[in-house]
């Protein structure tokens, strides 16, 4: 429904009689209030989480089946494939190369080193960062590697953290920030397009 809304909205016309559509790329989408927040982080309501992730992704995304799938990263990391150490503490992450924020710029793993960072920033009013305090250390070995060791081993850590699930924490372009503090940044008029292209 809230696309043939969005499309109907899109091809209205204004007074010209003749219909008017968006740019190409554009999507515009109608709803009866504003957002809460156009940062994912600040976000709390479900219908809002799901607008942010037009602006940002996850690492890791789930699909039709409820499967963990890897969105922003290779592969989901397991004990299989060696991404999650043998006591479960230490899980790797390794980014896509080649993805770049709407204007132009790559993600590296300082993005996701500063999303982490403003998660855990007790300046900004978080609902759901329990799931972040179970991390020690997150590092990042080169642009395209993110390691986060835990403070102990935990089976859901790879479905909740930077993951799609009840909060999706997109990850943010550390460059279009000027702190972790999140609160009035300028991005909650003017985010990155669409945030993420591949």
């Amino acid at each position: 429904m809230l696309l043939a809304t969005a499309l109907a909205s899109a091809g209205c016309s204004r007074g010209t009689g003749q219909a008017r559509y968006a740019a190409p790329h554009d999507l515009r989408i109608a709803d009866e209030a504003d957002p809460s927040s156009l940062n994912p982080l600040l976000a709390h309501d479900q219908v809002t989480i799901g607008f942010d992730l037009l602006f940002v992704q996850t690492l890791v995304g789930v699909d039709a089946a409820n499967r963990l799938v890897p969105v922003l990263i290779t592969r989901v990391p397991t004990r299989a494939n060696g991404d999650i150490s043998r006591d479960g503490r230490t899980i790797v992450y390794h980014l896509r190369r080649g993805v770049r924020f709407a204007d132009g710029k790559p993600l590296t793993s300082a993005d996701v080193a500063f999303t982490f960072a403003a998660i855990v920033d007790p300046r900004n009013p978080f609902l759901s960062e329990d799931a972040y305090r179970r991390v020690s250390s997150l590092s990042t070995p080169d642009p395209h590697t993110v390691v986060v060791r835990l403070h102990a081993p935990w089976n859901a850590a790879v479905r909740e953290l930077f993951a799609q699930s009840d909060f999706a924490f997109g990850i943010l372009p550390r460059h279009a920030f000027a702190s972790t503090s999140l609160r009035g940044a300028p991005w909650e008029s003017t985010p990155l397009a669409r945030g993420l292209f591949a």
